[in-house]
């Protein structure tokens, strides 16, 4: 296989220390096989077939860091900056007290990661949690992009494939060393009560429901703050709690988490999260007109057994509703066909009246169906006739 140009500088003799010693970090710290891609184009294909670390950080540009259960590598995105890559370089430091072990550039902006000392479990939620805070405090200092910036698993720039480049292999981070900047940034919630962030009861989260289910659990949790929520502090208790939930239901990524906690923080600027079963409290409940109970009365606070009745109760008169509706437009159109039948002398039977009834009907009625015309035939004592 012939190097592409762009990686000669690998093999060059006069090659610096600190880019070979970065090779053997990437190598350390990679699993055994990752999947590289030379373009964007073929990352799609690149999924199917791994390939030994040393060859893809050899040959193509972007490369899958770290696994779907360990982490090594916290790689962010900037897509616009002003800085040129040592003032970049000297400004990520400076704003976050912490060294990248690598900066380069991009045809669009910069990719700069940090080498975590000891791997991120992701099996282990505190871990987790831990790592999202620093993501989310690290994109918003620095304004990265945030949809990429948050992976931890996934297709990255690889650092050996760009000139400009500013590298520190020796550089390594744990989380103590971004507590300063969790602690600046993330307000210190008050009236906590640590049963809502800890609670791992999955019952309601399942497939079609997990966004209801989050939803009621951050009108919960802004209830417990009170006055002093902010939108970084819901985010992040929501984000908690799901985590601890102990189900095998897939959860939502970190970009649905913020979008519910920034719907209830809304909401609850407003004082419309309702204190006792923390859902959203209308400020003129929609009751039907037709006298039937209204979704608010149902969906309450009320014991299961007793919200299966109301259920019920509303199906069985919403349905009897809706027959008596088709009947009041229905049948006044069946007996017009039934004039239209006679006057014609037609037989008149259930097909006949279904066909001849756009005859009398205008655009706007309705299309009567064939039980209907049963149901008027059986009640009035007619023929019937069965296709």
């Amino acid at each position: 296989m012939t190097p592409n140009p762009c990686f000669a500088h690998i093999n060059d003799n006069e090659a610096s220390i600190e880019l070979k010693t970065l090779t053997y970090v990437l190598v350390r710290n990679l699993p055994a096989r990752i999947f590289g891609a030379g373009t964007k184009m073929e990352i799609a294909q690149s999924w199917q077939t791994p390939k030994p670390t040393i060859i893809a950080l050899k040959y193509d540009k972007f490369i899958c860091f770290n696994s779907k259960k360990l982490v090594s590598f916290a790689i962010f995105d900037i897509d616009e900056v002003e800085y040129n890559l040592q003032e970049l370089y000297q400004n990520i430091i400076n704003k976050l007290d912490v060294t990248p072990v690598w900066l380069i550039k991009t045809p669009r902006g910069y990719q700069f990661a940090f080498l975590f000392r000891v791997r991120v479990e992701l099996d282990k939620q505190n871990q987790v949690f831990r790592l999202n805070q620093i993501q989310n405090i690290v994109s918003s200092i620095l304004k990265c992009d945030r949809n990429a910036s948050n992976r931890t698993y996934g297709f990255f720039r690889n650092p050996l494939a760009h000139r400009e480049a500013i590298f520190n292999p020796e550089a390594t981070v744990e989380f103590d060393d971004f507590n300063h900047l969790i602690k600046t940034q993330t307000p210190k919630p008050t009236n906590t009560n640590s049963q809502i962030l800890i609670s791992s009861n999955p019952e309601g989260f399942i497939e079609g429901r997990r966004h209801s289910f989050l939803f009621k659990r951050c009108c919960a949790i802004a209830n417990r703050y009170k006055n002093n929520i902010s939108l970084d502090t819901l985010y992040e208790a929501l984000l908690q709690y799901q985590m601890n939930l102990t189900t095998q239901t897939p959860k939502l990524n970190n970009k649905e988490i913020k979008s519910i906690a920034k719907s209830v923080f809304n909401l609850a600027k407003q004082n419309k999260v309702n204190p006792t079963i923390g859902a959203f409290v209308h400020t003129r409940p929609r009751v039907s007109k037709r006298g039937l109970l209204s979704l608010v009365e149902i969906h309450g606070f009320t014991p299961p057994k007793k919200h299966k009745q109301l259920v019920k109760q509303r199906q069985s008169e919403s349905g009897k509703q809706t027959q008596a509706i088709k009947k009041n437009k229905a049948y006044p159109i069946i007996e017009n066909t039934i004039r239209y039948l006679q006057q014609n002398n037609i037989p008149i039977n259930n097909k006949n009246i279904r066909i001849y009834q756009d005859e009398v009907r205008s655009d706007t009625d309705i299309r009567v169906g064939y039980y209907i015309i049963r149901t008027y035939l059986i009640e009035t004592k007619q023929t019937i006739k069965k296709n």
